[in-house]
């Protein structure tokens, strides 16, 4: 799946993204770039910024889902005009 992720559209903001963080100084973000440049989406890289990305998505989802779930909860308290 990654490299179809890659390929639509991931490839440009990852890149830019590694290159700051090597600017930056953060610790092997040049190896992480040289990995991404040369394998690109089939890289190790790439799986893991897809993996952080649907962790990331799947916490959102789920705050939202409870934040839906908490308001459903209190709707028969307000008014209906409020509705």
């Amino acid at each position: 799946m990654t490299p179809f992720i890659w390929d639509e559209g991931l490839a440009e903001p990852a890149l830019e993204s590694v290159r700051a963080a090597r600017d930056a100084g953060v610790a092997e973000a040049g190896e992480a770039l040289a990995e991404l440049e040369r394998s690109g989406g089939r890289s190790a890289v790439a799986r893991a910024i897809v993996l952080r990305l649907a962790a990331d998505l799947a916490a959102r989802m789920h705050a939202e889902l409870r934040l839906l779930e908490v308001a459903r909860e209190r709707l028969d308290a307000a008014p209906p005009e409020w509705n």
